[in-house]
């Protein structure tokens, strides 16, 4: 069960609350993360995949629209408008112009990491991915699929990375 806060006023005191279910269209009763994306959808990260609200209905998506596991922690929308998906074991998968892509570089990304658990996860400007994972530090992958590890003695520590705009560097 998921409770929504719609206000309809930044002055209004009183926001007002919708409940969504399976029952209306969500995949799964189990929802980790929702974000609001620059076209204003609204995403929904679940246990039995991701689900897209347009305000009257979900689109729901799934292993067999390309997502590599259905259940994702973390949705994240980077510079290019692709709104990318992170699974429990850290495989990524993106959604760009009405599809879902698996992440080229997964099996290679899978093979450096043991017993992955995501801490953080961004996009920078120039299209790098930056992963943080626990008790294994930050790995950056560059477009061609390049794979650094970032402070790998940086382990337990690692909760958000944050990508600044470059006016404010």
């Amino acid at each position: 069960m998921l409770f929504i806060c719609l206000s309809t006023s930044a002055q209004d005191p009183h926001p007002a609350f919708k409940r969504y279910t399976v029952e209306q269209g969500l995949p799964s009763s189990e929802v980790y993360q929702v974000k609001q994306d620059s076209k204003g959808y609204i995403w929904f990260a679940t246990g039995n995949g991701v689900s897209r609200f347009n305000g009257y209905e979900f689109e729901n998506f799934s292993i067999k629209d390309g997502l590599p596991e259905n259940t994702i922690f973390e949705i994240y929308e980077d510079p290019f408008e692709r709104i990318w998906f992170v699974s429990l074991a850290c495989k990524l998968a993106y959604y760009y112009k009405g599809k879902i892509y698996p992440f080229k570089y997964n099996d290679q990304l899978q093979k450096m990491v043991k017993n992955p658990l995501k801490t953080s996860f961004c996009v920078d400007e120039k299209g790098t991915i930056f992963l943080g994972i626990s008790a294994q530090g930050i790995l950056e992958i560059s477009k061609r699929g390049i794979i650094k590890h970032l402070y790998p003695h940086f382990t337990n520590d690692v909760l958000d990375l944050i990508e600044p705009k470059p006016s404010e560097m």
